[in-house]
């Protein structure tokens, strides 16, 4: 399994603005992290650097200890899923599952068919594979997207927002076939989330984004129940708990009424 280390990477777009700023992270065999943080504080943007669809404009990223560059591919060690599904209406499950492995070469039919066979197995798609996505359920087209990737046999897998747009139940089922990939295959998770609740049942160690900076890192359960930064606090704090009734802007007890924000 390959060991991925970001040893003070940054992200400065043309227009000057900066994503992400000075960010040390490592992740290694087996290992399930999460980052943390509201939309625009650079989560998706650092680990978009890390699977190389992103350019990195300062820092370096090792893997196995080893410094890579842009230009190299990086799908045969981090595949990433994103929240859209990102399928081929087209084609049918079996063919979205290959079609990655069909692009890159390098692989056998034989192998090609039983990396698939395998990655429908734990993800619970065997009887979908001839099924267009339009067939599924978002539930099953989001496992789809997570078969696809492991087919790939990656060593680290992102995950950005990957359950976000799903029911409650499905997330649960998702989230548990995730962590049950895991015990199998020693796959290492990064997670982007904004969902404390996800966060907490699936991952190992936290890291709290904010204006592209890391403000807190730690074991998940120290993190989310003993927070150290004010933001880190406030993200805490925002929460809704059993019983919470939402107020209207500038209605005593928002802040707005006093031009809090």
């Amino acid at each position: 399994m390959a060991a991925i280390v970001l040893d003070g990477i940054t992200k400065q777009f043309p227009d000057g603005t900066t994503a992400v700023r000075e960010l040390d992270l490592s992740i290694a065999d087996g290992e399930l992290m999460v980052l943390v943080g509201p939309s625009g504080c650079g989560k998706t943007t650092a680990l978009r650097m890390v699977a190389g669809l992103e350019e990195v404009t300062g820092g370096t990223i090792l893997i196995d200890g080893q410094p890579v560059n842009d230009t190299e591919p990086r799908d045969r060690d981090i595949a990433m899923v994103f929240q859209s599904y990102a399928l081929y209406p087209h084609l049918s499950v079996y063919d979205n599952m290959a079609f990655s492995l069909k692009y890159r070469g390098g692989v056998s039919k034989a192998e090609l068919r039983q990396r698939v066979a395998d990655a429908a197995r734990i993800l619970e798609l065997e009887p979908y594979l001839a099924r267009k996505p339009r067939q599924l359920s978002g539930g099953q087209r989001q496992r789809v997207a997570i078969a696809r990737a492991l087919a790939a046999q990656p060593d680290i897998l992102i995950l950005d927002e990957s359950v976000a747009a799903l029911d409650v139940s499905i997330q649960a089922q998702v989230l548990n076939l995730l962590a049950d990939i895991r015990d199998q295959t020693h796959v290492s998770y990064i997670l982007i989330s904004h969902d404390l609740a996800v966060v907490r049942q699936l991952t190992d160690e936290a890291i709290v984004l904010h204006r592209g900076k890391v403000v807190e890192r730690g074991p998940t359960a120290q993190v989310l129940d003993d927070p150290q930064h004010p933001y880190t606090q406030r993200l805490r704090a925002s929460v809704p708990r059993p019983g919470w009734k939402p107020r209207r802007r500038g209605q005593p007890g928002t802040g707005e009424e006093n031009g809090v924000p």
